[in-house]
């Protein structure tokens, strides 16, 4: 494929001798045999069966010599070969303006019939093919789909039933000029002219009536031809037909090499082409009109399209392209227009899926504009160096197609064709939601599409912050309403308009049948993305759309946010070793870009205004707290670090409570149950390997008169290890240790911690710490378990939690179209997460981030922590009862007052029913989760690029498919769990216990003591954080903690994402289960010595905020 027969001179065709022994033979004169075996030009077998294009034999005849006819063969093509002249360019440009004003061209056209249609359109979707034969491309990628618009029209005749060649013209988008890509295709594979020049000479004999036509016929044996393989005579459809792009485009694919393509568009159902000329017909082609038994309309064929369209809901074809791969040795012939390419080996291979799904009414078909000089950079028509030049035939082309694009239908539509509907706009309450610009609708339906209409034409600022607006427009009947798509023309922000636009939804109703349809949206309309094809609110798998045309928006919905949201590192990435930020290899999948600013406008926060206002008045606060000397300093006293809270932040009574109990055994415990870090804690099964202790070291903890191994036995034992933090690298001057913990629940139900080892090795020399130590040493262990705790909590705990969902929303954004059940259902609840951890990667990930003020392993050991975190994840520690049996801390008789886990696990019940109801509303079988394409595509893309396998890494237990009702609700419930409760869990306690540093310090200044008795008030204040690492700590943990005004609470869905009437029952169930819940939360918390209330349902961020 790909080698033309270069070495075959362009002007020859072989013309065979005649027999010897032919009787009445003139001398010269042609055999009727010699006739007979003039086929054609080169590789012009017509590849239907049953049909002929016999032009050569009829000029054979005519001429009726052998010489004759060898002498016009010969001469037709010479004019382009010779080398352009000085002037060649100037007689180009002369030439261009001579035809574009030539009255014989303009006469070619018949007058227009009143009543009739010159054309019909439609739009629809092009789908590049998924497993392409023809060389990689960038601007055809593989699977990738267009908008497109396809419209038919005859070349000269306003008649459809006369002989005449058929258009078909496809711009690749949806707009009526302009676009990436414009392809003029017509029926018969070559042209009837081969430069400018012959254009000129077809024209001037085409407007001296059917005699110069005639004329100009027999001067070459091509022209003859040209015009019988183009022209159909009264054809059933311009669906029975092949088109071709007759010009040959330089086509530069990805491996950069020189090649020319062609186009041609035909049936996608292989049916073939009607209208052919018989032989008696090709006799006499000059006389064009139909004959006089045919009496169907002028316009049958535009009539007939628009009724097959509508009969089957979709017209499909496939485009077509075949290639020669240029050599050094070619003929200037191969951009002759009137020689084809041998299709032995130039095969024709499927380029693309085209499906029309809505026709236009005549005038908005006649409004588009196609122009041959839409194309990309990497396909474009050659540039002719005169108008001989076989380059020059496509600027030819084109005028001839702009002959007829320039006419305008006669046909009105009468007033009961059109019906008037109520358009609603509904504006965003965000900052900023508002905009200036023009806003333009189409409707689509099962009966064809709208116009376009301004909808701010005659309102005035219609679509101002939060507005409702209603304008009633007046267009056909399009029958059920399928989609509308919204486009936002942009005006120029330098002077002051408004460009961007959140639309929450658009309501229509049609006022002659009360029908009502709503279209949520809830998205932005910015510069880059400026349209949209939403469908109707009604949720739908993707194997159950009625309609082909929705089930190609969904996916061209889906291939957009695919290129908006692209991973940042793939297994593609992992083969290859190249990796584009090593600093996050062995971590989740991310979103590429690490500019916050550069991410997608609905990714990003609704407002920046109230983060940048909690950082000023942080600044503020700091500015005016004047401290006792410079803030690298240590602090004297702990009371000191009361003044810190008391001069520059907020306090409330679980502060308070803390200040007064952070030495306590007792409070240290309740900490590790219902603190901001209530995961770390697990049973012990027996005594971990590095801890080394004896019987009498915690006998006096052991309050019920068992051993050490029966209290273990009875499940009283708990532990708290973090070895994790071994081998991971400090920040400079700071000291963590890797401290185990073992707890006790005593007689009264308290948990206390009994022993402590700070460091993570089974030496029996080094120290084991018990209460019985002096006070102060006992203190400082304790202290060093909640520094190794701090930093596991806000690395491995919050961030982690955090990089763990942006996987799941990335794969979410790129997979469900948001018609999707799916989509509609998990997305409120993970709206964020992108922008949370693009902003955490650039602010406290990264070198001299803020966690290099104060974190004991900033500098790289928290990016060193997140690594090994994520080497061991599996999804099925999202599971909250898996993970509580995993731990072995879901007993309540034998850990009692673990509130956490209480009001989780009541959580997450309700949240599973939640889940369940609204799978099985929408997934009736098990079969209907397998048949989800769009579900499939999901989890392979998360299984594959969200939780990537990294060499060392644990499989992270996230299935490549999933194919049960039970698999998609646990997958749904841990999501929308893990993006609400658990967030708020290890989140909004963080100030509450952390705003007193010497409870939950950050960092030591100074490696603990190995031996007893050495720890004194004064080396326990030289640990503790400098009074600038504990602000930066306090301001910290304030920022994360503090609630966005315009937070949504879980159970709350103030996007009306789902419009049906079922989804409203099962969120309503929801929320009184939640109600339920916080009611037995505040009764339980009436008896407890401290309340826990992070886990309070009207407290729980809807999501990551």
């Amino acid at each position: 494929m790909g080698d033309s027969d270069a070495d075959e001179s362009p002007t020859t065709v072989a013309v065979s001798e005649g027999e010897d022994g032919q009787e009445d033979q003139s001398p010269g004169e042609m055999s009727q045999q010699e006739q007979l075996s003039c086929e054609g030009p080169p590789f012009g077998e017509y590849p239907g069966e049953g049909w002929k294009n016999v032009a050569y034999s009829i000029v054979g005849t005519e001429v009726r010599t052998k010489t004759e006819f060898e002498k016009r063969l010969n001469k037709q093509f010479q004019s382009a070969l010779a080398e352009p002249g000085f002037f060649s360019g100037i007689r180009h440009s002369w030439k261009d303006t001579k035809l574009n004003n030539l009255f014989g061209l303009r006469s070619l056209k018949t007058p227009k019939a009143d009543n009739s249609l010159w054309s019909v359109a439609a739009s629809g979707f092009a789908v590049i093919n998924q497993n392409p034969a023809f060389p990689n491309h960038s601007f055809f990628p593989a699977g990738k789909i267009f908008q497109c618009r396809l419209r038919h029209s005859n070349q000269f005749s306003n008649d459809d039933a006369s002989s005449d060649v058929r258009y078909a013209a496809l711009k690749l988008c949806d707009d009526d000029e302009g676009g990436p890509f414009d392809l003029i295709m017509s029926t018969g594979r070559v042209a009837p002219f081969f430069n400018l020049s012959g254009l000129e000479r077809f024209a001037e004999a085409a407007s001296r009536g059917e005699e110069g036509k005639r004329k100009w016929l027999f001067e070459s044996p091509i022209n003859y031809w040209a015009c019988v393989d183009g022209e159909r005579k009264s054809p059933t459809s311009y669906y029975a037909q092949h088109y071709y792009s007759k010009a040959g485009y330089n086509f530069l694919a990805n491996d950069g090499r020189y090649r020319l393509a062609k186009f041609r568009l035909i049936p996608a159902d292989g049916t073939g082409e009607s209208g052919l000329l018989s032989e008696e017909q090709q006799k006499e082609i000059w006389l064009r009109k139909r004959d006089q038994e045919d009496k169907r309309l002028l316009d049958y064929l535009k009539h007939e399209y628009v009724e097959r369209l509508r009969h089957h809901g979709t017209i499909q074809w496939k485009l077509q392209i075949q290639y020669h791969e240029v050599k050094d040795y070619d003929f200037s012939s191969i951009y002759n227009v009137c020689e084809l390419w041998n299709v032995d080996t130039h095969d024709w291979l499927d380029l693309a899926d085209v499906t029309l799904t809505a026709d236009f009414d005549p005038v908005s078909a006649e409004q588009i504009r196609f122009d041959l000089a839409n194309h990309p950079t990497n396909i474009n028509l050659p540039e002719p160096k005169s108008i001989d030049d076989f380059k020059s035939a496509w600027e030819g082309l084109m005028m001839m197609y702009n002959l007829q694009q320039k006419e305008k239908s006669t046909v009105q539509l009468e007033e009961k064709e059109f019906v008037h509907y109520v358009v609603t706009t509904e504006t965003g309450k965000l900052p900023d939601a508002g905009t200036n610009s023009s806003v333009f609708l189409t409707i689509t339906g099962t009966k064809g599409r709208t116009g376009s209409h301004e909808l701010n034409k005659y309102v005035k600022n219609p679509f101002a912050i939060g507005k409702v607006d209603a304008m009633a427009i007046k267009d056909r009947h399009v029958g059920k309403i399928l989609t509308i798509q919204i486009t936002v023309i942009n005006h120029d922000t330098q002077l002051g308009f408004k460009t961007d636009w959140f639309l929450n939804r658009v309501v229509i109703t049609r006022l002659d049948s009360s029908d009502t349809y709503v279209f949520p949206c809830y998205r932005w309309f910015t510069l880059k993305n400026s349209r949209a094809i939403l469908a109707c609110g009604k949720a739908t798998l993707p194997h159950m759309e009625e309609t082909r045309h929705i089930s190609l928006a969904r996916q061209l919905e889906v291939q957009c946010r695919r290129q908006a949201y692209e991973w940042a590192c793939t297994k593609v990435d992992i083969d290859i070793d190249q990796i584009p930020d090593p600093k996050f290899i062995n971590l989740p999948g991310r979103i590429r870009t690490e500019d916050y600013k550069l991410l997608p406008r609905d990714a990003q926060f609704p407002s920046e205004r109230g983060f940048q206002q909690l950082v000023q008045t942080l600044k503020s606060r700091y500015a005016n707290f004047r401290p006792v000397g410079p803030p690298w300093e240590t602090l004297k006293t702990i009371d000191d670090f009361k003044q810190l809270i008391t001069g520059m932040f907020e306090t409330n009574d679980f502060i308070n409570y803390v200040i007064q109990n952070w030495e306590d055994d007792e409070e240290f415990g309740r900490q590790c149950l219902n603190g901001p870090n209530p995961t770390q804690i697990r049973r012990v099964e027996s005594l971990p390997y590095n801890f080394p202790i004896t019987e009498d070291m915690i006998v006096a903890s052991l309050d019920r008169g068992l051993s050490l191994s029966e209290e273990i036995k009875a499940g009283h034992v708990y532990v708290l290890s973090y070895h994790e933090l071994a081998e991971i690298s400090r920040h400079v001057d700071c000291y963590v240790t890797e401290p185990t913990c073992l707890l006790y629940v005593n007689s009264a139900g308290n948990l206390v911690p009994i022993a402590i080892r700070l460091y993570d090795t089974p030496d029996v020399t080094e120290a084991t710490w018990t209460p019985r130590d002096r006070g102060l040493d006992w203190l400082h262990a304790k202290m060093c378990v909640r520094v190794a705790d701090y930093q596991l909590h806000q690395i491995t705990g919050r961030i982690m939690t955090n990089m763990i969902l942006e996987p799941v929303a990335m794969a979410l954004l790129r997979n469900f179209s948001s018609a999707h059940p799916l989509y509609k259902l998990m997305m409120p609840h993970l709206r964020y997460v992108i922008a949370v951890n693009t902003v955490t990667r650039a602010n406290a990930l990264q070198q001299s981030g803020i966690y290099d003020e104060f974190l004991a392993i900033a500098g790289g050991g928290h990016v060193e922590l997140l690594k090994k975190a994520y080497r061991k994840f599996t999804f099925k520690i999202l599971n909250l009862p898996v993970d509580l049996d995993t731990r072995g801390v879901a007993d309540n008789d034998a850990l009692p007052n673990y509130y956490y886990r209480d009001d989780s696990l009541m959580l997450w019940k309700a949240v599973s029913d939640f889940a369940d109801k609204m799978v099985h509303l929408y997934y009736s079988t098990d079969q209907d989760v397998q048949d989800d394409q769009e579900l499939l595509d999901w989890t392979r893309d998360l299984h594959t690029n969200g939780y990537i396998g990294w060499a060392g890494n644990i499989d992270h237990g996230f299935p490549a498919k999933i194919t049960t009702h039970g698999d998609l609700i646990e997958v749904v419930t841990c999501i929308i769990f893990t993006a609400s409760c658990q967030q708020a869990a290890i989140t909004y306690g963080q100030y509450d216990y952390g705003a007193f540093v010497p409870n939950m310090p950050p960092t030591m200044n100074q490696e603990p003591p190995r031996e007893k008795g050495r720890t004194t008030m004064q080396s326990v204040m030289a640990s503790l954080p400098t009074k600038k690492q504990a602000w930066h700590a306090m301001a910290t943990v304030f920022m994360i903690s503090s609630r966005s005004g315009n937070e949504v609470v879980l159970g709350n869905y103030p996007d009306r994402h789902f419009t049906e009437c079922e989804v409203d029952e099962i969120v309503n169930t929801f929320q009184q289960q939640l109600k339920n819940i916080s009611e037995s939360i505040h009764e339980r918390n009436k008896l407890a010595k401290v309340p826990y209330e992070y886990l309070l349902p009207e407290r729980l961020p809807n999501g990551v905020a």
